[in-house]
């Protein structure tokens, strides 16, 4: 039985890895799963046959994969102005919160809105993803000095190129689990949203507004970036 699904998890799964072994210069995506999630909702028994079956066309299919990055391409750019006037904690929750709960509703939405209501969502999801990446050059900006930056940077978009490791080598299991392709969604819905908590108690815009870490520390960034850190607000 095991082994059965692990063929099941192959058959989702290689489709997206032929397309991403494909030679390309770009810079990769955003970690998106729905390449991988709209296998099996369009072939049952690729996954598991009990949950909902739907017969998109492949122009359909290319609608709902593209309509993530059209909200994208809206959002990236204001984002960066968003973070410095209402601080980029503040936006990146919002952020994340949003995109996880489009991510939540996305199988409801492909139920009762079929494949229009699943775009609109993917649409959403990418305006709120679309912030990320600006948010994140914002709260390197103020607070990791210079000299650590390179490093410290890596690191965090080291955990991007992770995000997408995982959610392919895990959603085709998940799509022939008893969670069946849904459970992509409702899974990564909720760590999302258990980030967002995390986050709101831990994170801050700005070493000033951080009350876990030490003064002697706040005083180190602040002398090494040259200047006071705190997020200016534009008027």
């Amino acid at each position: 039985m095991s082994m059965r699904k692990g063929r099941k998890a192959q058959r989702i799964v290689q489709p997206f890895t032929r397309e991403a072994l494909r030679p390309d210069t770009k810079v990769l995506p955003p970690p998106n799963n729905t390449p991988i999630a709209i296998v099996a909702m369009t072939d049952a028994q690729a996954a598991n046959p009990d949950f909902p079956q739907y017969n998109w066309t492949p122009s359909t299919q290319s609608y709902i994969l593209s309509s993530f990055f059209w909200g994208y391409l809206i959002s990236i750019f204001p984002a960066g102005l968003f973070a410095r006037r209402f601080g980029a904690k503040t936006i990146l929750l919002i952020a994340a919160t949003g995109s996880s709960c489009a991510c939540l509703l996305i199988p409801l939405g492909a139920q009762i809105g079929d494949w229009k209501l699943f775009c609109a969502l993917r649409m959403l999801q990418g305006l709120f993803q679309g912030c990320f990446n600006p948010c994140l050059h914002t709260l390197l900006s103020v607070w990791v000095p210079p000299s650590e930056r390179s490093r410290l940077g890596g690191l965090v978009y080291a955990g991007g190129y992770l995000g997408n490791v995982v959610t392919t080598a895990t959603s085709g299991l998940i799509a022939v689990s008893s969670f069946g392709w849904p459970g992509i969604y409702y899974i990564s819905g909720s760590m999302g949203l258990l980030w967002g908590i995390v986050y709101f108690f831990t994170g801050s815009s700005s070493p000033e507004e951080n009350g876990y870490i030490s003064s002697r520390e706040k005083t180190y960034i602040q002398t090494c970036l040259g200047q006071v850190t705190k997020t200016q607000v534009i008027k």
